[in-house]
């Protein structure tokens, strides 16, 4: 399907569904962790699906590298814990950069918590849209 097509219908071609709303994550670099006092950056996503994230971030990172994450969902006791790979890095200006990352590593229990969620944040936009 071409990209006009794909805009007509609007039909989605991604695996899994996006949560386009601010959740707070954090993440370090598994290169940086030999030692045991690494310093985790927080960021806030764009958005999320069970396949990876999207962000900003005031650093460029590298590309292909291994990201250790902790993502915070409201009303979870427990973040969900992941490890990803930096797919993109491109620049927005002068020192921020959008960060794609795809989850290499995650749970189960921990995906069936995004595609829920994202269910729920559907659901919850068209109660919103058809109210």
């Amino acid at each position: 399907m071409e990209d006009k097509d794909l805009q007509k219908t609007g039909r989605e071609r991604r695996k899994y569904k996006r949560i386009e709303k601010a959740l707070i994550a954090k993440f370090k670099s598994v290169a940086d962790s030999g030692g045991n006092d690494v310093t985790w950056n927080m960021v806030t996503l764009k958005n999320i699906s069970a396949g990876g994230m999207l962000f900003n971030f005031d650093k460029k990172l590298q590309l292909h590298g291994i990201l250790d994450i902790q993502i915070n969902f409201p009303a979870l006791k427990n973040p969900v814990k992941c490890r990803g790979k930096v797919l993109r890095v491109d620049k927005i200006v002068a020192s921020l950069y959008g960060v794609a990352v795809l989850f290499t590593e995650l749970s189960n229990e921990d995906k069936n918590i995004i595609n829920r969620k994202a269910e729920e944040f559907y659901s919850k936009k068209e109660d919103i849209v058809n109210f």
